[in-house]
């Protein structure tokens, strides 16, 4: 499976010491210049700082390539759900981090959102979905949040030197945002 892990921006209001899109500014990533990827990994920086690129940059990638899935990864849950109502038929997969309690009251909203969405007719759409939390270890988030739909990585810690997957490459997009 080839897969394409597409760096869209370093700009990230985080600004975690290890974090893994930062530390692959050491690795060479290569312009995007074409979509035969069964795969695409779209992440940042954070992406989500720019929503309405996001959704143009799925777009563009399923009318390349109608056949490839597409993951994106985020810790900013704002306008996620304006932008999965958009995208949901297109977006194959989310991978969420909780990096401190801070993106805890937020994602606890868009996690309500997205259970209302699937009450309410998207049910199906919702979870075909690959829906993956990760949550550092210094994350509190209250027991009585229903994480039902989400596959569950706790207790996250920053890898030193963050390598690249296996069998990932990195590309960036021509432009960055």
């Amino acid at each position: 499976m080839k897969v394409a892990r597409i760096i869209t921006t370093y700009k990230c209001p985080k600004d975690c010491k290890d974090c893994c899109n930062k530390n692959w500014k050491g690795i060479p990533a290569k312009v995007m210049d074409n979509y035969d990827y069964d795969m695409f990994l779209i992440t940042g920086g954070e992406p989500m700082l720019f929503p309405n690129k996001v959704r143009n940059l799925i777009l563009s990638l399923m009318k390349e390539n109608a056949n490839a899935k597409i993951i994106m990864y985020t810790a900013s849950t704002k306008k996620l759900s304006e932008l999965l109502m958009l995208t949901s038929f297109y977006l194959d997969g989310l991978t969420i981090t909780l990096h401190d309690n801070k993106d805890t009251k937020s994602f606890i909203k868009f996690n309500e959102k997205i259970l209302n969405l699937a009450k309410n007719g998207w049910k199906d759409t919702i979870y075909s979905k690959s829906l993956r939390l990760n949550i550092f270890k210094e994350v509190k988030i209250p027991k009585d949040t229903d994480l039902s739909m989400w596959k569950i990585k706790s207790d996250m810690v920053w890898l030193k030197d963050c390598p690249l997957p296996e069998g990932e490459e990195l590309l960036k997009l021509k432009e960055l945002w």
